[in-house]
């Protein structure tokens, strides 16, 4: 895993200190980051689980919760929650119950109702990528886009476009960069048929192939 300082090592030749080295480095992984959040990427989804005794009105999401991929659901109960379709809705219940609905706020999943039994909520979050502050932090994303980090900083503050547009070409080049993998390495693998199969077990759809 590549440091801050292994990023800083890399342009330093080309830029010096000519640039705000944890603003910029922070704004290339939050681009990135919500880059890879289009293509439904695994490197910023987050398992959500947590937990909410008897009588509690809300859970708390993770430090690095940056929004629901998809609706949540409580782990014993083979539903997923609907979001709050009016607050007349909230109203209508006076004392705990199943939870049904819920309400973002912030960091707070709201319940409606609030739950009568311990229960645990699940799902999937979108991950905000970590803030770089010291030489030390850790680089995410398995190294998979320090080269474009490294160039589009390079390319932002050797240009001499206006801030506008050298913001714009910072933004398409980690956007293209994120675009030139993600799709390769994240594609799934199709079902493959046994080398030793009759034809019978490839043609009959009642086989499990595996997916």
């Amino acid at each position: 895993m590549s440091t801050a300082k292994d990023i800083i090592a890399a342009v330093s030749p080309s830029l010096g200190d000519r640039f705000n080295v944890w603003i910029d480095l922070n704004q290339a992984l939050r681009l990135i980051a919500k880059r890879l959040r289009y293509h439904m990427s695994a490197l910023v989804q987050g398992d959500l689980s947590e937990d909410a005794l008897a009588g509690d009105e809300y859970v708390i999401m993770p430090d690095d919760f940056w929004g629901l991929i998809a609706a949540p659901n409580i782990s014993t109960l083979n539903y997923t929650l609907e979001p709050l379709p009016n607050r007349q809705m909230k109203l209508e219940y006076k004392s705990p119950g199943q939870p049904r609905w819920y309400e973002l706020v912030g960091k707070k999943l709201i319940l409606t109702p609030s739950t009568a039994s311990d229960i645990t909520i699940n799902g999937t979050y979108f991950v905000k990528p970590p803030n770089i502050s010291k030489p030390s932090d850790e680089i995410p994303y398995n190294e998979l886009f320090d080269d474009a980090i490294q160039y589009a900083l390079v390319m932002k503050h050797s240009s001499r476009s206006e801030i506008p547009a050298a913001m714009q070409i910072f933004t398409q080049q980690l956007n293209d960069s994120v675009d030139e993998i993600i799709p390769f390495i994240e594609r799934q693998a199709p079902a493959r048929i046994p080398q030793n199969s009759d034809i019978n077990y490839q043609t009959n759809t009642d086989y499990n192939y595996g997916r």
